[in-house]
């Protein structure tokens, strides 16, 4: 049966004083303080004990206005994270004018941050466990996986023998000797996903998800597959007027094919993103943030 929640803040709504919710200041990503969410911060914690407890993926959705604090919301988790030899890892996707022209570039960030946090832990244990879980890999998944993310390098004491893009008029492509050249690249990728997962639990932020193309959304639906049982909870942040709204603009300049296909879409409607991830997992936690009531704003000010 599906099971879906659905959490909408219980805050009063803003005053209206022309005073609009402010964008939370980064230097506040490492505090475990929040302002006006503290239910919804009981249940991410909640939704990430389970999953580190029964080594079952999960699922969470939050939209919410720009500069509501969805972003500072999650990010208040990363000291439990830290604390217990987890791995918070983070990446945004850019707006249509920004967007990288490599494939998968929030993966290749957030999993390079995974790499930095691990071999500066200091924790030689965890180091050469997670070390011995990934070059368990089959010869050709390790070096997809460290064409795309050259920081596996350094765990996984090997050098990639693959090129796995190439430059066509200024665009890349994927490229890979054999048919099913992108299922290739998504089952390497999540593979080894699930290999770092064994070691310890992985909470993976992913925000302004409205701004994703295809070939990023697509490796998500890839890496949280239902069937999989993996310690990971993917949180997934965007903003709500995109639910509202009839389509995000085109991006402007050279798209990225991605292998043969012609899932290069930069960009998607809000719903058409939750429809895509609710396609392979229906277990999907909703969040809907409200603004910041004046005393929650007073309170962050003071």
């Amino acid at each position: 049966m599906t099971q879906r929640q659905h959490v909408e803040s219980t805050s009063p709504p803003m005053a209206t004083s022309g005073v609009t919710s402010p964008l939370l200041p980064m230097n506040m990503f490492g505090s475990s303080k929040v302002y006006g969410r503290q239910a919804e911060k009981d249940l991410l914690l909640e939704k990430w004990q389970k999953c580190c407890q029964e080594h079952q993926q999960e699922l969470v959705v939050i939209s919410a206005p720009p500069g509501s604090g969805k972003t500072a919301l999650v990010h208040s988790l990363r000291p439990y994270i830290k604390k217990e030899r987890q791995f918070f890892l983070f990446a945004k996707f850019a707006d249509s004018r920004n967007q990288s022209k490599v494939p998968y570039d929030v993966f290749v960030t957030a999993f390079t941050s995974h790499v930095t946090q691990l071999m500066n832990s200091g924790d030689k244990a965890l180091i050469a466990q997670c070390r011995q879980s990934v070059q368990e890999l089959s010869d050709g998944e390790l070096d997809v996986v460290i064409h795309l993310i050259p920081a596996l390098e350094q765990l996984a004491r090997r050098r990639s023998s693959s090129h796995l893009f190439k430059e066509e008029s200024g665009t890349l492509q994927v490229q890979l000797h054999g048919s099913n050249t992108t299922n290739r690249l998504r089952n390497a990728f999540s593979h080894m996903v699930a290999s770092l997962c064994k070691c310890t639990p992985i909470l993976l932020f992913l925000d302004d998800i409205q701004w994703s193309n295809a070939a990023n959304m697509e490796l998500l639906q890839c890496l949280i597959d239902s069937n999989r049982q993996i310690p990971i909870m993917v949180v997934a942040a965007l903003r709500s007027d995109a639910l509202n709204s009839a389509a995000i603009p085109q991006q402007r300049g050279k798209q990225i094919p991605i292998g043969n296909s012609n899932n290069n879409v930069p960009s998607r409607t809000g719903p058409a993103c939750l429809d895509l991830l609710r396609s392979k997992q229906p277990n999907i936690t909703s969040m809907k943030l409200s603004d910041l009531t004046v005393d929650d704003i007073n309170e962050l000010l003071i």
